[in-house]
């Protein structure tokens, strides 16, 4: 409530000292939060760019050309940014950037294709651009309005909240990995197409097996002995 609270008082990058500086105080509260998104969301996409590359099948290069998509989105953004900023305010951009940039981090894991994921992140690269801007804009009007400088806490916390989702977005694909979907025990079923016609595990023989494999020095795989034999 604060956050939101503060982030209507950040009016056109206008900071007004109200009920003796309490404006202030939920204005830099509101603007902590957004640095503290910004990191948490740029961060966590790092971690799914292995399983994004996996999926769609590209090469190393076909996935830094898609990749160009963010900062080649994000460059331009800034530049209309800059024109709308004083036409706008600082407060507008952030409320409208910060929902784009939340809304169209998924879209980047749900392309199926290059061109779709270069686009993709064309799109949330000009989100984060435009926040970017806009953030440090109100940041700057919340420290001439406290009085005291605040920007480097104000990066501190968006440090933080990369570290954060640096850590949630590697948890997120561990557990991916490891869920219920693809449990460790399955194996597919066009690399060993024995399994689909063995109808239970037959210890008794996979026992015979292995012992039959390497006695004499037999180099034969005991898993493949049995296969033959169930």
């Amino acid at each position: 409530m604060d956050v939101a609270r503060g982030l209507n008082e950040l009016a056109g990058g206008e900071v007004r000292r109200a009920d003796g500086g309490g404006a202030v105080r939920r204005a830099r509260v509101a603007v902590t939060a957004v640095f503290v998104v910004h990191g948490l969301l740029f961060a966590s996409w790092t971690a799914h760019i292995p399983d994004v590359k996996a999926h769609l099948g590209l090469t190393d290069g076909t996935l830094g050309f898609a990749l160009l998509g963010a900062p080649v989105g994000s460059v331009t953004a800034m530049i209309a940014a800059s024109w709308l900023l004083p036409r706008i305010g600082s407060r507008r951009v952030v409320q409208v950037a910060l929902v784009g940039y939340c809304a169209a981090g998924p879209l980047v894991g749900l392309t199926g294709s290059l061109a779709g994921l270069l686009g993709a992140l064309f799109i949330w690269g000009a989100f984060q651009g435009t926040l970017d801007v806009a953030m440090n804009t109100q940041a700057i009007a919340v420290e001439r309005a406290r009085g005291r400088l605040l920007m480097s806490g104000l990066h501190g916390s968006w440090s933080i909240g990369s570290f954060a989702g640096a850590g949630i977005g590697a948890l997120a694909v561990a557990a991916g990995r490891a869920g219920p979907a693809a449990p460790a025990h399955r194996v597919p079923r066009r690399r060993y197409p024995q399994l689909a016609r063995t109808p239970c595990p037959c210890p008794r023989r996979m026992k015979a097996a292995i012992t039959r494999s390497y006695a004499g020095g037999c180099h034969t795989h005991p898993g493949k002995m049995w296969f033959r034999e169930c």
